[in-house]
């Protein structure tokens, strides 16, 4: 997810909800500069689409990477 996006949607999430844990516990990539990192979210299947059902309603635009990243997503592999 794009800093942009991550960042407007953690701010309208309330910061006791499951949605605000999974974007805290996100892990950021791409660099130094805050505008070439990227946020990838580990979780499961459900909490992705759960994220992405409160996205849609919250940030349109985040709801939109998350859905393609559900989209590309593969489980994990044990």
């Amino acid at each position: 997810m794009s800093p942009k996006y991550y960042d407007d949607l953690l701010g309208k999430v309330l910061s006791d909800s499951v949605e605000y844990s999974l974007l805290k516990n996100g892990i950021v990539t791409g660099g130094a500069a805050k505008e070439n990192r990227i946020l990838e979210i580990a979780c499961e299947l459900s909490e992705a689409k759960t994220l992405l059902h409160v996205a849609r309603g919250l940030c349109p635009e985040a709801g939109f990477e998350i859905d393609k990243a559900v989209t590309l997503a593969r489980p994990f592999q044990k």
